[in-house]
């Protein structure tokens, strides 16, 4: 830990574990970001490390409401860390088990998906017993609906759930250079008293974009 910051990194599986806690004890690593559920055939428990659950599964914004079982596993993995809160998707629609395109699969942003997330946050933090932390998946075209963009509709949910956020710089990058905003656009938007987690994650530009 610098300075009251902490570094942490995603982890996979069990093949990790012992990376994990390498660079836990170089002092390389303060943290494990877990996504949940976990195989049983995974331990993220036997790292020395702490760990901050996430979730990829979870449909936070769909009318359909949460998937209970999903849930009940996420809040089992939350409490045996003893994670201070649990990460959640902005997402319309998780496809599968494993979640994979759940983040990338945006709501419209429009005051009834507002309200239905609001209220799929706040049934979420009850059963978990702790705070969420609600992330954007990046955008590839103009966001449609009621917000001026997908960052109010971010900070409003958030706000009215009493959520905390996760800003994904990459994500947030990606966007703004899809829809050609300026770097910084929505940050100003943005209750950063709630921003407890910065995600990066590497991307590159091709040799053939302009």
């Amino acid at each position: 830990m610098q300075g009251g910051i902490m570094v942490g990194a995603r982890w996979e599986d069990a093949a990790q574990n012992a990376r994990f806690s390498c660079a836990r004890s170089l002092g390389l690593l303060d943290y494990a970001e877990v996504h949940y559920p976990v195989s049983p055939a995974h331990n993220p428990g036997a790292m020395d490390i702490k760990i901050l659950a996430h979730a990829s599964s979870n449909a936070l914004c769909s009318a359909h409401g949460i998937d209970m079982e999903v849930a009940q596993k996420v809040r089992a993995g939350a409490l045996a860390a003893n994670s201070p809160w649990v990460g959640e998707q902005l997402a319309l629609l998780s496809p599968d088990g494993t979640g994979a395109l759940g983040q990338t699969i945006n709501p419209l942003f429009t005051e009834e998906f507002a309200a239905i997330s609001v209220a799929n946050a706040r049934q979420l933090a009850d059963l978990y017993a702790r705070p969420i932390a609600l992330k954007l998946g990046p955008l590839y075209t103009h966001p449609k609906g009621d917000y001026r963009s997908e960052m109010h509709f971010l900070a409003e949910v958030a706000l009215a759930a009493n959520a905390l956020i996760v800003l994904d710089l990459s994500h947030w990058a990606v966007s703004n250079k899809n829809l050609r905003r300026p770097p910084t656009f929505g940050f100003d938007h943005l209750p950063l008293e709630r921003v407890v987690e910065l995600q990066l994650a590497g991307w590159r530009k091709s040799p053939t974009q302009n």
